[in-house]
This record gives C-alpha cells, sequence and structure tokens, in this order.
C-alpha cells in the first residue's frame, strides 16, 4: 500500500477545526447558536487520525515485514509535543496575571495531567465537582480529545503489530468487532454517565477504529476512479451528512452514540471516495482549504486558551471581541506551524538528543510551575486576603462508599447526615470540625446539582439524556438513610433553581444563562414547567417526610442567595482599579450587593414549598438572616473589608459556610442535648 498525499483530507481537516473554533466562539445566530453542531469537528478530527495511522502503519508493515514502534513514538511525539508545550508555556504568563488562586490551581492540575497524557481524566473528574466554573473558562480543556488520541496511540501500534503476526486475515473483523463494541458501549453510556462517554477512551475509540476499518478496506479494494457514479455521489452525500451534522446536532443529543455516526459515516464517505474530479473533492483540495488545514492542529491549541483568558477577564462579550480573537488564533497558529511544527518533525534540522532536551526543559519549567502553583495554593501572594483567603470549604480526597456515601469520626457516639448538592458540599469542612469536637459521626450524601428529592432525576430537555443526578443515586441515598438509626439530618439545596427552571438573573446585569436541565420523574415524562413545580412540591415534601416520620431530626435550610456576579472576579476587579491604601475605602463605598427583593421574589416557591413541611421532627434555618437587610437595608451582602462571603456567583466560601455554621450549631447543640 503506496501512501500518497491526500489534500482533500488536509481540507477535511479545515471543515472540523473551523467548526470547533466557530462552536467555541459562541456567535449567536437567530435565537440559537450559529453551528449548533460544531463540536463535532473533533470527532472528524478522530476518524482522520485513524484513517491515516492505520494506513502508515499497514503500509510500514507491507514494506518491511513489521512496525517499528519506536519511530512510530517518535514521530507522533515530535508531530504533537513541541508545539503543545509551547502553548502551554505562553499561558503561564496569562495565567499568573488573570487567574484567582483557585482558578490557577485548576490551571496548573490541569497542565500537569495534560503533560501525563490523562486531561480527559482530569476533566471527566474536575467538571463534576462542586461548583465547577464554566467549561469555556478552562483554558486547556480541550487537550482532552488529544490525551484520548494519544492513549489510542499508545496502545493501538501494539495490538496491530500483534494481529499482524498472530491472526492477520481476520485483521479487518478484528477492527470491526471493536467499532462495533464501543460504539454500542457509548451509547449505553451516555445516558447513564455522559461525562465519562463524552471524555474517556472507551466510548470513543469506535470514531478513530471508523478510520482503520476504511485504512483497511482502502488498502485491500482500493477505489476504481472509473466508477463515476460512487466517485460523484459519495462524497457529496458525505458532505451533506457532515454539514448537517456541524449545523443542526444539538450537544447533548445523546453523543457520542448513534447520533454521532452521521458525521463518521459522513467523513468516511468523503475520504473513501475521493476523486480528482469530483466537485466536494475539488473543494476541499482548494489551496486555501489546504493552507488552513496545515495549520488546524496549531488552530486547535491555541484558539481555546486565546477565548478562555478573554473570557475569564470579560473581553469575550460581542461579535468585534470573537473576530479579534480569531483573528489572533490565526496569527498565533502560522508562527506556531512555521517554527515550532515544521522545524520539530525534521529529524534532519532537530536531531533526537536536541528534541529530547527541548521536551525535557519545557516539560521541567512547566511542571515546576504547575508544581508550586498548586502547593502554594494558586500562588495566592499575589492578591490581598480578601482574596487570596477564599476557599472552598468542601472535604477534599474523600473516599465515599458506593461513590457517595462519605463517614466521618465513625467512633462518634451520635450520628449526622448532610445531604444535598453543592450549596450543602460548602458546609462539609465546617460540619466536620463541629463533629470531631462533639464526638459526632458525621455522614455526607452530597452529589452536584442534585438535591435530595426521591422518584426523580435530572434530564436533559433536548435529548432526555440522564445526568448524574438519577434515580439510582437517590435510592443509594435513601438505603443509607433509611437503614441507620435515628439521628439528625441537614437537608438543603438549591432550591430556586429547579423550581423556576432557569438560572439566577439578579436584574442589575447578571444572568447565569439557560438552563439546559430540569427534573422529571423515572419514567413518566412531564411536558410543562407547571407540571414539573408540581411534582417536584408532591415529591419533595414525600421526602422529607419520610426523613421525619422515620424518626430523623430534619433541619431544612432556606435557600442560600445567589449573586449572579462572580464575587472574587469582581473583588478582584475593584481592587485592581485602585492604589492599595484605598482598597478599604473603596470595598467600603461601593461593596458588591444584590437586591433582597429580587431574593424574596426568586424564592417566594422554595419558601412555600419549604413553609409547607410540617412535621414535629423538622426545624429550620434561613441563610438571608445573615447575608440580607443586615449591613445595607434592602439588599444582601457578599463580602466585609476582610474576607468574601461567596467563593463564585452562588456558592459559599469557607467564610461564608462558616458564618452560616453558627446558625445551624444552635439547632443542633438543641437536638443533640434534648
Amino acid at each position: 500500500m503506496e501512501i500518497r498525499y491526500r489534500s482533500e483530507i488536509d481540507g477535511l481537516r479545515t471543515l472540523a477545526v473551523l467548526s470547533v473554533i466557530i462552536y467555541h466562539a459562541e456567535f449567536v445566530l437567530g435565537s440559537g447558536k450559529l453551528l449548533a453542531g460544531g463540536f463535532l469537528g473533533v470527532d472528524i478530527f478522530f476518524v482522520i487520525s485513524g484513517f491515516l495511522i492505520t494506513s502508515l502503519m499497514m503500509s510500514e508493515f507491507h514494506h518491511t515485514g513489521t512496525i517499528s514502534i519506536t519511530n512510530f513514538y517518535e514521530r507522533r511525539a515530535r508531530r504533537l509535543l513541541p508545539a503543545l508545550l509551547v502553548v502551554m508555556l505562553a499561558s503561564l504568563p496569562f495565567a499568573w496575571f488573570y487567574l484567582l488562586p483557585e482558578q490557577l490551581i485548576d490551571f496548573c492540575n490541569s497542565l500537569i495531567s495534560s503533560l501525563f497524557f490523562g486531561s480527559n481524566f482530569y476533566w471527566n473528574y474536575s467538571l463534576q465537582q462542586y461548583g465547577a466554573e464554566s467549561a469555556l473558562l478552562k483554558p486547556f480543556l480541550h487537550t482532552w480529545s488529544l490525551a484520548v488520541e494519544e492513549q489510542y496511540y499508545i496502545a493501538f501500534p501494539l495490538l496491530l503489530l500483534a494481529a499482524f503476526r498472530w491472526c492477520k486475515s481476520h485483521i479487518f473483523l478484528l477492527l470491526a468487532v471493536g467499532l462495533l463494541f464501543s460504539l454500542l458501549f457509548a451509547d449505553w453510556m451516555t445516558p447513564k454517565d455522559a461525562s465519562f462517554s463524552f471524555y474517556m477512551l472507551p466510548s470513543r475509540v469506535w470514531e478513530l477504529l471508523a478510520g482503520g476499518v476504511l485504512a483497511y478496506f482502502l488498502n485491500f479494494y482500493p477505489q476504481n476512479e472509473n466508477n463515476s457514479f460512487l466517485n460523484k455521489a459519495m462524497p457529496k452525500l458525505g458532505f451533506i451528512l457532515v454539514l448537517y451534522s456541524v449545523l443542526f446536532t444539538e450537544f447533548d443529543s445523546n453523543h457520542p452514540g448513534f447520533t454521532t455516526l452521521i458525521p463518521v459515516i459522513g467523513t468516511m464517505l468523503i475520504i473513501g471516495f475521493a476523486s480528482k474530479g469530483e466537485v466536494i473533492t475539488r473543494i476541499l483540495s482548494s489551496k486555501a482549504f489546504v493552507l488552513i488545514g496545515l495549520i488546524s492542529y496549531s488552530l486547535y491549541l491555541w484558539h481555546y486558551p486565546i477565548f478562555a483568558f478573554l473570557r475569564i477577564e470579560s473581553l469575550f462579550s460581542n461579535y468585534l471581541d470573537k473576530v479579534i480573537a480569531i483573528v489572533a488564533t490565526f496569527l498565533c497558529s502560522m508562527i506556531s506551524y512555521r517554527f515550532i511544527e515544521t522545524f520539530f518533525r525534521s529529524s534532519a534540522l532537530v536531531p533526537n538528543r536536541f528534541f529530547i532536551t527541548f521536551i525535557s526543559a519545557f516539560v521541567l519549567i512547566i511542571g515546576i510551575f504547575s508544581y508550586y502553583g498548586v502547593e502554594s495554593n494558586g500562588y495566592a501572594f499575589r492578591y490581598p486576603p480578601i482574596i487570596s483567603n477564599i476557599e472552598t470549604n468542601i472535604l477534599k480526597d474523600k473516599i465515599c462508599k458506593e461513590g457517595l456515601h462519605c463517614s466521618f469520626n465513625e467512633r462518634g457516639t451520635k450520628k449526622l447526615f448532610l445531604v444535598g448538592d453543592s450549596h450543602m458540599m460548602t458546609l462539609e469542612s465546617s460540619l466536620l470540625k463541629y463533629s470531631k469536637g462533639n464526638g459526632i459521626n458525621l455522614n455526607v450524601l452530597n452529589a452536584p446539582g442534585c438535591q435530595y428529592i426521591l422518584k426523580l432525576e435530572r434530564v436533559s430537555k433536548t435529548s432526555g439524556a440522564i445526568s448524574k443526578c438519577s434515580s439510582k443515586l437517590q435510592k443509594v441515598r435513601q438505603r443509607v438513610l433509611l437503614s441507620s438509626d435515628p439521628s439528625i439530618v441537614i437537608l438543603g439545596g438549591r432550591l430556586p433553581l429547579i423550581l423556576s427552571e432557569d438560572r439566577f438573573d439578579n436584574q442589575e446585569g447578571a444572568y447565569e444563562g439557560e438552563m439546559k436541565e430540569f427534573l422529571q420523574y423515572d419514567k413518566k415524562r412531564l411536558s410543562s414547567h407547571e407540571d414539573r413545580r408540581k411534582a417536584i412540591f408532591i415529591e419533595y415534601k414525600k421526602t422529607v417526610l419520610e426523613l421525619a416520620n422515620y424518626g430523623h431530626q430534619v433541619i431544612l435550610i432556606y435557600p442560600i442567595p445567589e449573586v449572579g456576579w462572580n464575587v472574587p472576579k469582581r473583588l478582584k476587579h475593584i481592587i485592581q482599579s485602585v492604589p492599595p491604601n484605598k482598597i478599604e475605602s473603596e470595598l467600603s463605598k461601593k461593596p458588591i450587593t444584590t437586591s433582597f427583593d429580587v431574593y424574596q421574589e426568586r424564592s417566594k416557591d422554595s419558601f412555600s414549598l419549604l413553609d409547607g413541611i410540617m412535621h414535629r421532627n423538622i426545624s429550620r434555618v434561613y441563610p438571608h438572616r445573615l447575608f440580607c437587610n443586615t449591613v445595607v437595608d434592602g439588599r444582601c451582602v457578599t463580602h466585609d473589608l476582610e474576607n468574601s462571603y461567596y467563593r463564585d456567583d452562588d456558592h459559599l466560601s469557607s467564610v461564608g459556610a462558616s458564618m452560616l455554621m453558627n446558625e445551624i450549631s444552635m439547632k443542633l447543640g438543641m437536638l443533640i442535648h434534648n
């Protein structure tokens, strides 16, 4: 099998990378997003990679009778690592100047995971954690796809070489079976755990194998360019499938899975049946498409951190900002391609010794920066205490039974349960300190975005895919709570969010954006917001009364005031706008506050629901009494002169959580000693 340069494949890369860039730029078209399915450009890349890698290895085996694994890894390293490391190194100054301590810790962890080809594992884990920032603010989130490819590159050559040696006649069958099993796994896993399915190799490998199957097929059954019907019709059909996918596929439309077959098959048809005289092939082989395709890897690397840092600094809000960002991406990519990618691919220009030295030096610099970034709490000394002292107040490195139930201080004579979503997770550290001081066994049953409401689960508005807040998870909580001796249960969460099915708008310029999920029954789907709101009222009340009737003393935590603005970021902008000796004066004159009236209107349904649950075993804590109508009449405050009460736009910091814990401890004291 002779490998020849195919310009239309570079054209396909152009389609893929431009789709991804436009998607991440979030250009609005009418009521939706321009290229709603632009994220599928990554899937096109996977097919192309699988095709080219398999083709190269088959050609090598055909000519030499073996596959040099060492040479393969060297080529991949030269292709991928230099540009990636340069982008990482270039991002360090921006991270230093623009990222808050907690953001910088996350940034450093993402760099470390990328260096070890494991960023898909990191993002699958970290984006599920409480109060996780928008994925669009993570400068190296996009490296998850590189990690998937790198993991594939490590394993696939070894498996293919073994297949060539011991079962050569069954290679096509092995590739096809692997593709089928991975596709079925992806379609099964996506509704159960969309994050795992999206980020991890087992549910993505079928796309790479699709390219491998195509390479094998073309190797043994090359297309006859005289077959005019297939050569003219199939690339057009493939292009229509790809175009339809990137224009109309929604992000949560059961992807990856059978939905993803559309762009994958489309890509295979274009590659498999491209011929010189065919119109799609001519378009993709045109000079403009090929030039962009050649720099597509650099474009992919540069665009996400550029977009993310601009978003962090609120410089990515209009069309002009986005166009300038895309132009900057192209400029950086052209320089990167010319002086990094092209240069390091050549072993004649860059001998192995120099290449290894270069890679080692860059890895060392990035690794040291990242290590000390984590150890120094995100280089917290860069900011005054009101920012540097912000902590998340959640228990780190907790080991949970059944993936959810965490038990601490197990020798305690009494039990205390904390149950809820990420708003309750903010209380974990304070409650652990309290429980240790009072001989109490603390049991944590928290899950991000998942309040304890039996029979209801959180599903996507468009696809119906179930999030991690599933009925199965709720049953785990129920089993733990109802198998214990009657004790104390602290129960709460962001009720206004699930009742309104809308994120918070503080009506002063900050709106979090549309909510894409809502609560539904496990099997019976409700069609209207009002029906779902009534269902929450019914099931939440039943869930709480079940605990109270069992004998638990239930402490209901009423809604924590939402802010809308990211408090630490606004504090940072205030601090950077005035001289150091005037910071306190500025914070006193212009504190960050929100309207108490807006809080009351937003929480009206929540109060109605909670007030309507009556039982002798129920007591109540009202967070708004700590923050609203205290320092400023008619306003809810978010900080004092020394501490921020919030770590983002709605989650309490360690200080805010400690303030709330003081109220809870008074209730606990009465219940424990009764």
